[in-house]
């Protein structure tokens, strides 16, 4: 489903204030929206895991996720691709995409870096290995200051 939804929104226009027609082959859908409404929270949910092989856009686990860097992911649009899937989320569901990590979502909606590093913590860090590290360097300095 991963590359349907990436096809579908690289076709469309950037109109998105109009509300998605949504029906699935084989299913009555109701006139209140209930398959747009799983169609948005399917599209984001495949954004952020990703094609299951070779293509994930995040790294870290959900409310601290971070985008990979990735200037391949960039070039092809896929980022673009994804902020069109929140876009259309945010415009006709209300939501945006919960699971990223507080000081990214800040960076982005406002872009001053000092705002958004004060929200950044250790579960920000998506190698479990770095992590580690730092927990002991932050634990060894707490034992040393409290000497």
């Amino acid at each position: 489903m991963f590359h349907d939804i990436i096809a579908i929104y690289k076709r469309a226009n950037d109109e998105l204030r109009r509300r998605p027609d949504v029906t699935f082959e084989g299913e009555e859908g109701v006139a209140a929206g209930g398959p747009t409404l799983e169609f948005l929270w399917l599209a984001l949910q495949q954004m952020k895991k990703g094609n299951g092989h070779n293509i994930n856009l995040f790294e870290g686990n959900s409310g601290h996720l971070l985008p990979i860097h990735c200037t391949s992911y960039l070039d092809s649009g896929l980022f673009y691709v994804f902020g069109k899937v929140v876009g259309h989320c945010i415009l006709h569901v209300g939501c945006g995409f919960p699971s990223l990590s507080p000081a990214m979502a800040r960076f982005i909606a406002d872009g001053e870096p000092d705002t958004a590093s004060s929200l950044v913590s250790i579960d920000n860090i998506p190698d479990f290995d770095y992590k580690d590290i730092i927990d002991k360097v932050f634990f060894y300095f707490v034992d040393l200051i409290c000497i």
